[in-house]
């Protein structure tokens, strides 16, 4: 499905399923293996796996993209945001935030140039505020919009890993909801808090 079979050795295996065997080539442009098929579908995989699944009466779960992003008090003004993945590395997938529609930090020329800031975001918290709203900016590779982010100051701990859920499909954020780091065998593994 969806591939050009031109790549070994991967298409090296539904070659050899294509001599005698029933072999089933979906994809938008002509294959090498086409002659070996015994059904060609030139069609979006997306749309044959809809039909498919209708004609089999089978739901698919909703997808979700789930996100992360780490936010640590780097001391009593200062909080700073990064992506991470589910195992608490590092992973780039804001393209900035902003802290009340407001560019906090100065950007470098280098930033300048490419268009926007790098990670981590730093901002500076008002002595005594209670809340911070910041927006999250994505890349938009599944067309994420801004998610607007409020953080209780209050109720703040020094460090706090932010579950982020967004469904493609309606194109709508879900809750956000605080999770915990917790490092087992060596490997940070997120639990809900």
């Amino acid at each position: 499905m969806g591939s050009s079979l031109t790549v070994t050795p991967a298409a090296n295996v539904p070659a050899e399923v294509g001599k005698g065997h029933n072999l089933v080539i979906v994809n938008l442009q002509k294959t090498p293996l086409d002659g070996l098929a015994r059904i060609k579908i030139n069609a979006l995989c997306d749309d044959v796996m809809k039909k498919l699944m209708e004609r089999l009466k089978i739901v698919p779960d909703v997808y979700r993209l789930i996100r992360y992003v780490y936010v640590e008090k780097k001391s009593e003004t200062i909080l700073e945001f990064k992506g991470i993945d589910a195992t608490g590395i590092p992973y780039t997938f804001l393209k900035d935030a902003r802290q009340d529609k407001k560019e906090v930090k100065l950007l470098t020329e280098k930033e300048k140039k490419e268009g926007h800031r790098k990670e981590p975001y730093t901002f500076k918290v008002e002595k005594g505020a209670e809340k911070l709203n910041i927006d999250l900016e994505f890349y938009g590779h599944y067309n994420e919009p801004l998610l607007k982010l409020q953080i209780d100051l209050k109720s703040f701990e020094i460090d706090q890993v932010l579950k982020l859920s967004y469904n493609p499909d309606s194109g709508k954020w879900g809750d956000v909801e605080p999770c915990k780091l917790e490092f087992k065998a060596e490997e940070p593994v997120l639990k809900k808090k």
